[in-house]
């Protein structure tokens, strides 16, 4: 009985001894984990020079792509910094180089209404644009509230101003090759196809 006794206090010692190192070595390997995080947090901030902090920088981009299409920055630009407002032939171009609230990244976007939704004939209507949008290049319509639109977007990180210029020539090209053929074809008249 003595023996049983000295063996089972052996085993609950045991026990108890594995349960110090494992709750020691989970200290350590939560300050170890920890750490590693904070090292990674530091560098990352070190190292990495975050987009905003040049977003005068993609600013510059935009108005030199404008320049490219002969026209003056200065008379485009919108309400807000960052914002630019340009015609192609009857479409309206937007354009927007934003930073992600609280964060250090950004996006620069391109868009362009193109028309409004009819009230009726609603299904045809939609079906062609996504017909529509399966033919175009590096951008898409998009649908918000009562409006069809063509838009790109992209985080700024690495765009090039062919990119940015690119991007413009498409959306300007698109909305004012489709704003009249959608609007007559579905919001009063004949539609001719577009170029």
């Amino acid at each position: 009985m003595r023996k049983y006794a000295m063996h089972h206090y052996s085993t609950i010692y045991n026990a108890l001894t594995l349960l110090v190192i494992f709750i020691y070595g989970m200290k350590k390997f939560n300050e170890i984990f920890f750490f590693s995080f904070d090292l990674l947090y530091l560098f990352r901030k070190t190292f990495k020079k975050p987009v905003m902090e040049n977003i005068k920088n993609y600013y510059q981009m935009v108005d030199n792509c404008i320049k490219q299409l002969g026209v003056d920055p200065e008379q485009c630009r919108g309400e807000k910094e960052g914002q630019w407002d340009l015609r192609k032939g009857s479409a309206n171009v937007w354009i927007d180089v934003f930073k992600v609230q609280d964060q250090d990244y950004g996006y620069f976007q391109c868009m362009s209404p193109v028309c409004e939704i009819p009230t009726s004939g609603a299904e045809p209507f939609l079906n062609e644009i996504l017909e529509i949008n399966h033919t175009l290049y590096g951008v898409g319509m998009t649908k918000f509230k009562n409006w069809i639109y063509v838009k790109t977007i992209r985080e700024l990180d690495g765009i090039s101003e062919e990119e940015i210029l690119a991007a413009m020539k498409r959306i300007g090209g698109y909305a004012d090759d489709y704003d009249d053929y959608l609007k007559n074809k579905y919001l009063g008249g004949a539609g001719a196809p577009p170029k």
